[in-house]
């Protein structure tokens, strides 16, 4: 992070330090979604390694109505997460907007008759939105994937150190190509968010009382609205290359994603067949292949993200 980024970080979560309490209880829902998150593929390892060899219909019922449970459990936690850090984002959205609209009441004449209204308009928007995005969503998800990934490992080597070990190995081909990606979209995104700018400075130009008469007085309606297509057409070129970059790399992902389970099933399977190895045991690794592949992949790209609302 360069020396501009480190001086505005400590600006932007200044705006999080009224609601430390809310966003704390934020935190403890996602470490509970967290901890939920690893019980059940251990669950699914006893219901195939102990109640069913055993036909213990009793044990079968106990462990399926603890999942059941949990599900419960975690979706109610996640409602109130969700809840509670829209309650956050929003005041600090509220916040943010009010301090820029109060900056901007305090500037000189200058500054509006160099800087175009629909700019203006645009930061007051979708950039106290960015930023919003960074101080509350990307906090919050490196709290969750790091505990995610943390707690996933643990449970991961004390199953089996060495489908622990094969399943990290393929971690780099997941972090690479989030961080090539990721360079990528943060240089599209910025092109986007200029684009979204000059259509809404067009537009403000054109449509208010005194640039539609201007447009009339002068017959420049279809100068104008070629000016605006050209205008909405690199808009529009803009999005559909972040769409494609992003098929992409989700391509990439589900390409890596069904390694890991082929690699779990490859050495699991031989263990198995010699008898030094659970059925339960490889499909818990394969179920927790999803909560550790994901968890570090976001980690991976949130830098993107933050550089981005920078």
């Amino acid at each position: 992070m360069d020396k501009a980024a480190r001086a505005i970080v400590p600006r932007a979560l200044r705006y999080l330090t009224p609601y430390l309490l809310p966003f704390t209880f934020v935190i403890l829902c996602v470490l509970v979604i967290s901890g939920i998150g690893v019980v059940p593929p251990l669950l699914i390892r006893h219901i195939i390694d102990k109640a069913l060899p055993a036909k213990d219909l009793s044990l079968l019922y106990a462990l399926v109505a603890a999942m059941v449970s949990l599900a419960i459990v975690g979706g109610l936690v996640g409602v109130l997460q969700s809840y509670l850090n829209n309650i956050v984002s929003q005041r600090i959205m509220f916040d943010m907007r009010n301090e820029l609209y109060a900056h901007l009441q305090e500037l000189s004449l200058r500054f509006f008759t160099t800087n175009r209204t629909g700019e203006i308009m645009s930061r007051l928007t979708s950039d106290v939105a960015g930023i919003q995005n960074t101080v509350t969503d990307s906090l919050l998800s490196i709290f969750s994937n790091t505990f995610t990934v943390a707690i996933t490992l643990i449970v991961m080597f004390a199953l089996d150190w060495q489908l622990a070990l094969l399943s990290i190995s393929l971690l780099p081909l997941f972090i690479i190509p989030t961080r090539l990606v990721g360079r990528r979209r943060r240089q599209l995104r910025r092109e986007t968010q200029q684009a979204r700018a000059d259509l809404n400075s067009h537009m403000e130009e054109t449509l208010n009382i005194s640039g539609f008469l201007l447009m009339k007085v002068f017959h420049r309606e279809r100068e104008e609205a070629a000016r605006f297509r050209s205008n909405s057409g690199k808009l529009m070129g803009l999005e559909i290359r972040q769409g494609v970059l992003g098929r992409w790399f989700f391509m990439l992902m589900g390409l890596f994603s069904t390694a890991g389970p082929a690699l779990i099933y490859w050495w699991g399977g031989r263990q198995v067949i010699n008898d030094q190895m659970t059925i339960g045991t490889i499909v818990a690794f394969v179920a927790y292949l999803g909560r550790l592949y994901g968890p570090v992949g976001s980690l991976a790209s949130i830098y993107v993200d933050v550089q981005a609302a920078l």
